[in-house]
């Protein structure tokens, strides 16, 4: 059982990886232009257009959204 569990979690957390946008819109002098999300730095202003993932914890600053947790409380069918 243990081990079903574990190959379980392991298979679920790479799909959680893999998911993960590897790049993200930010607004930088009035212009949107498109980094690595490994160059998002603390007071960036990330834009996410509709049906993209949200590629960083963050605060709302303007704007109305809705988010899908289906894929991130594991109720996703693989």
């Amino acid at each position: 059982m243990e081990e079903y569990l574990y190959s379980r979690t392991k298979k679920d957390l790479n799909i959680l990886v893999q998911a993960a946008p590897t790049t993200a819109s930010i607004i930088e002098n009035d212009i949107i232009r498109e980094i690595s999300v490994d160059d998002i730095k603390t007071g960036d202003l990330v834009v996410i257009h509709p049906g993209e993932r949200i590629p960083v914890d963050g605060l709302v600053k303007t704007g109305v959204f809705q988010v899908n947790l289906q894929f991130i409380d594991c109720k996703w069918k693989y």
